[in-house]
């Protein structure tokens, strides 16, 4: 067919014929008339049946995966909804029962060594050496043990801390 003979057949609505398909697919002119009495003829001008790259059955496929992954996106989210809720209840249960110990919760007595008004009061210091034995300890002057770990911090010219770590060893000594 020639571009008079589509012409003529445009205007005489006539249905597409194979070869007036042919030919609007490479004349640019044709298929600008064509569109215009009847859009459709725009689609059926592309070609071959229009399929899905893989065929129909692997679109399909996609299809229900992704309504399937979808719908379970839309559970898992539901969950979270419901989830911040009963948070929120729980936070404010604790801060509730907080609230109620600290208002049923009598004030402290003064510490010894402070007044009635917070003030500390300082007791005078004692002049004089400290005799060693008064601290009612137990004095270790010779330690070894292969799990044990010794640190001695010289302090004066008299006295020298040493701090044993041994996991073996009483817990009151």
């Amino acid at each position: 067919m020639n571009c008079d003979e589509i012409t003529e057949a445009l205007q005489r609505d006539v249905a597409a014929s194979p070869a007036l398909l042919d030919h609007i697919r490479t004349c640019e002119n044709c298929l600008r008339k064509a569109c215009l009495v009847d859009g459709d003829l725009l689609f059926r001008s592309l070609g071959e049946a229009l399929s899905p790259p893989g065929g129909v059955d692997l679109f399909a496929e996609e299809v229900m995966q992704q309504i399937h992954f979808r719908d379970t996106e839309r559970r898992i989210e539901h969950t979270r909804s419901l989830a911040a809720p009963f948070r929120w209840g729980i936070a404010a249960a604790l801060a509730a029962g907080l609230v109620t110990a600290s208002l049923l919760n009598k004030a402290p007595a003064p510490s010894p060594g402070f007044s009635e008004n917070g003030v500390a009061s300082v007791a005078p210091v004692q002049q004089g050496p400290v005799a060693l034995a008064s601290l009612n300890l137990p004095v270790i002057e010779d330690y070894a043990s292969a799990g044990a770990t010794i640190v001695e911090v010289p302090s004066g010219e008299d006295l020298k801390v040493v701090m044993i770590f041994d996991e073996t060893l009483p817990v009151d000594l």
